[in-house]
């Protein structure tokens, strides 16, 4: 996939959302503690994604993304 952008998020900043796109489509994707993980994705651009689909529901929205159980560099 395309790397896009990545963010830190959660309270403690512990998290991480990366932003991709593949097959012409933008996706959402989480990785629930994997915050430290960010300076691998410093300067890259393209990345394989490992995890499955869920339906987040927050704030009263529902929308596909991606929860990762870990990624690659490639």
């Amino acid at each position: 996939a395309e790397l896009l952008r990545y963010t830190a998020m959660g309270q403690d900043r512990s998290h991480l959302k990366i932003f991709a796109r593949t097959g012409g489509r933008q996706v959402e994707a989480v990785f629930w503690g994997g915050a430290w993980r960010s300076p691998e994705l410093v300067g890259q651009r393209s990345i394989d994604l490992a995890g499955k689909l869920e339906i987040n529901s927050w704030n009263g929205q529902e929308r596909l993304q991606m929860v990762l159980d870990d990624f690659l560099v490639v």
